[in-house]
């Protein structure tokens, strides 16, 4: 059974090869880029390892050298301009002050991350901020100078005055002078501070300085200026000023990655031992920070710590395997040929330790098979990646039933395939059978079939198709009827079906009764003459002249047209060729045209005879 086994996968044509590779990849990426390597995206430099197999008893071991680029450290430029002015840097164009930023390319083809800090020029005291360190303060209605004009306010609270001197700073820009003052209400008067607190920041009494009254609880969520109105000591209505700075809580993700052999500590506890799985675990830890404000206060806010861990296990990889004969198996750089059990300890694709036990077993045996085979000339025979056109011998070296050498060969010798040529004639109203179909015009055909080998043979038939005749019977004298000379053989029918004793092309006619032959020339081909009709009582038969029949050759349908109405008891009758009646039709209403249904016949050739009382017709017809 085996070996009909090896046979089977001999002919069809599988192959394998026992062998063990090595091959190793150097590559180097950016900080910001990761590399592929056997379904995991890699970020960090190390060595990798992989093993998979290639064929029966065959192992790759592939190793990854990642290198990772040095980080480029970010370049920092401070620079400033006017406000209302643009700046140009690296083709960008600014308008605002602020912190932007650009990513260029190093000469290792990593991004290069460029931080432009840009401020407006500016004199302290024309800066277009207010400042509110110092604030003046008048009553309703009061009227006071500014840069030369008279200012007054009819509603209390904190205003703001601006005027603008064009290229009036030191430094060329716009100087912009801004005045903030106070409008006093009944009593009670407040001024802008700064305040620095965590989102969202509510009001509580001891944030100000007059803790002996109440005001309203307020909870901001915005950053700005805001207002809390109290009541003073004298039931008057105070308004404290603050500008507000909300500072949120710091969020940092670390992505880790370790192996189940190495446990990560987070947060109190250690993380991924002993998993046999790749498993993602994600923990939180939550610290507090300071944040300390211009006006000396100090403000405490949570800060997150997402941990997103991928843990992957350690690989454990058992070769059980036997060597063939006069065969080595390469294990830790060494050839082993002794059966015994051998260890290794490699990395993974994610650096983790991947444990290889071998067991190397006795040795098997190699094989070798002769087999004979024909094929056609006109073929080939695919045989250890050829296709063979030639007799000889040919050898080949495949993977036996257990892993092993098995030396095929085969021993090839060329069958032949025959052509075959028929010439063939037939009647032109014959047909010959050729190749599942029939044939009845002249001309070469081909078929193509399988011997009894299998090989193709070729079948040419060369038809041809032997002339149509027309023979015509006529009235040689008073008793005898004659037709065309020079057939091979003629045959008489008197009244349609009956046959005459007689031969040659002249017929003695003694009979009133209608007469025709069939004249057969040297090919064996029949041909029927026309019907004619003997009346020796001389009755008056004349034939019908001035008839119109159409279309010739016709299709379903055949026309006659006399020049004047047929007779009522006019008969319509087509014959085939050998003489056989195959349709009738009778003239029931006087009419000068008629249409004969040819649908129910054969495409070929018939007689037409249209018979009256004193008036008979006969024609050849042709239906395609």
């Amino acid at each position: 059974m085996k070996k009909i086994l090896l046979i089977l996968i001999l002919i069809f044509g599988l192959k394998s090869y026992a062998c063990n590779k090595y091959d190793t990849i150097n590559q180097s990426i950016c900080p910001e880029d990761s590399f592929l390597f056997n379904g995991v995206y890699l970020k960090t430099a190390g060595t990798y390892y992989d093993t998979f197999n290639v064929s029966l008893g065959c192992d790759t071991f592939r190793t990854l050298n990642l290198s990772v680029h040095p980080a480029i450290a970010l370049t920092r430029i401070a620079d400033s301009f006017c406000q209302g002015y643009s700046y140009v840097y690296n083709t960008k164009t600014f308008s605002t002050s602020g912190t932007h930023y650009d990513t260029l390319n190093s000469v290792n083809g990593c991004d290069s991350l460029i931080e432009l800090t840009l401020l407006y020029k500016y004199r302290p005291e024309t800066y277009p901020a207010p400042r509110y360190d110092t604030v003046d303060s008048f009553c309703i209605r009061q009227i006071f100078d500014f840069q030369g004009k008279t200012f007054s306010f009819n509603t209390a609270g904190l205003k703001l005055i601006r005027d603008t001197t064009f290229g009036g700073a030191a430094n060329g820009c716009d100087s912009i002078n801004f005045r903030a003052v106070f409008i006093r209400s009944n009593s009670g008067v407040g001024w802008p501070i700064n305040r620095f607190a965590c989102r969202p920041y509510r009001i509580v009494q001891k944030d100000f300085f007059n803790p002996s009254v109440n005001h309203l609880d307020t909870t901001f969520t915005t950053n700005g200026l805001k207002s809390v109105r109290y009541q003073n000591r004298f039931g008057c209505d105070s308004t404290v000023n603050f500008w507000l700075t909300l500072r949120k809580a710091d969020t940092t993700t670390l992505n880790r990655t370790t192996c189940s052999n190495q446990p990560f500590f987070f947060n109190g506890e250690w993380l991924g031992a002993g998993i046999t799985e790749p498993t993602k675990i994600e923990k939180r830890d939550t610290l507090t920070q300071t944040v300390n404000g211009s006006g000396g206060n100090t403000a405490r806010c949570d800060s997150f710590i997402f941990l997103e861990l991928q843990v992957y296990p350690v690989k454990y990889t058992t070769i059980d395997t036997s060597l063939c004969e006069n065969h080595t198996y390469l294990f830790k750089t060494q050839n082993l040929s002794a059966p015994g059990t051998y260890l290794d300890t490699q990395k993974t694709v994610h650096n983790c330790d991947s444990f290889i036990t071998l067991i190397l077993r006795a040795t098997r045996r190699t094989s070798s098979y002769t087999f004979y085979r024909k094929f056609c000339s006109n073929k080939t025979v695919f045989f250890n990646d050829m296709n063979i056109d030639q007799s000889g011998t040919y050898k080949d070296t495949l993977v036996n039933a257990v892993g092993c050498d098995s030396f095929l060969t085969m021993v090839l010798t060329k069958d032949t395939a025959h052509n075959v040529i028929v010439n063939k004639s037939i009647c032109s109203y014959d047909s010959f059978y050729f190749d599942g179909r029939y044939f009845d015009t002249a001309g070469t055909y081909i078929a193509t079939y399988r011997n009894k080998d299998g090989c193709d043979s070729m079948v040419t038939l060369n038809l041809s198709v032997f002339p149509f005749r027309t023979v015509t019977l006529v009235r040689s004298n008073l008793n005898n009827i004659k037709t065309d000379s020079g057939y091979k053989a003629y045959y008489w029918f008197f009244n349609e079906w009956t046959q005459l004793n007689t031969t040659g092309h002249i017929l003695a006619t003694n009979t009133t009764g209608s007469y025709h032959v069939i004249a057969q020339d040297e090919n064996n081909c029949r041909f029927k003459s026309n019907l004619y009709v003997h009346n020796p009582a001389g009755i008056n038969q004349k034939e019908l002249s001035g008839i119109h029949i159409y279309p010739i050759p016709s299709g379903n349908t055949l026309n006659i047209e006399a020049p004047s109405s047929f007779e009522k008891n006019t008969q319509i009758h087509i014959y085939s060729m050998e003489g056989k009646l195959v349709l009738s039709q009778k003239v029931i209403l006087k009419t000068s045209k008629l249409s004969i249904d040819l649908s129910s016949l054969l495409n070929g050739l018939y007689i037409l005879k249209v018979e009256s009382d004193n008036n008979v017709l006969e024609r050849k017809i042709e239906k395609r």
